[in-house]
């Protein structure tokens, strides 16, 4: 990678890099999606955390391996990150991103030590945030912003309604963040996008 990509039309080191993203402007890419394109893509997905929910219940986790104990080596990082943000005044809201619904779902059910990472990593990195006065906010599960499966690109990636609605969620959660965002407009906004 050299600084003459930077450049690039496309925002976001992997739309510079390799011109593709899920957003339309690179930034992870999926180009122009047509409403005639949501049933096909949406049956896909569909299939997708099926197979992702059958192999988590089988024992093979792979996107979702947090490991089997919490890594205090990263929980060092996001520390020391906070640390530094608190010291210039910047205000962070972290949040684990929200995927399917089915696949949360699934990883909380497990009765071994995946599940329990799973459930206790959450509040594990939210006490950590609250030690700085910042807040953390798990939307794992994609409903609890008011959105659902049928807004995902794929099981791990919400699509630009889902990231609407979820930029809503914590904008009214977040004094802070909600001076810089006009909710009235966001919501008509999600009307507007196609998928």
């Amino acid at each position: 990678f050299t600084l003459n990509k930077l450049n690039s039309k496309n925002i976001g080191l992997t739309g510079a890099m390799h011109n593709f993203g899920y957003r339309s402007d690179g930034s992870l890419a999926r180009g122009n999606i047509n409403v005639e394109d949501k049933p096909n893509i949406q049956k896909e997905v569909i299939l997708q955390i099926s197979n992702e929910v059958s192999k988590i219940n089988s024992g093979r986790i792979d996107f979702l391996d947090f490991g089997n104990r919490i890594n205090t080596d990263n929980l060092a990082i996001i520390e020391k990150f906070l640390e530094i943000c608190k010291a210039r005044n910047i205000y962070v809201i972290g949040y684990y991103p929200p995927y399917a619904k089915e696949i949360n779902d699934a990883m909380l059910s497990l009765n071994n030590d995946y599940g329990n990472i799973y459930r206790s990593v959450s509040g594990i990195v939210s006490s950590l945030f609250k030690k700085y006065n910042y807040n953390f906010y798990d939307v794992r599960n994609i409903s609890v912003i008011g959105s659902s499966d049928s807004e995902l690109y794929d099981p791990y990636h919400p699509t630009e309604k889902a990231t609407i609605r979820m930029l809503i969620y914590l904008a009214s959660k977040e004094p802070s963040l909600k001076s810089y965002v006009d909710i009235s407009k966001l919501k008509n906004q999600i009307d507007k996008e196609s998928f």
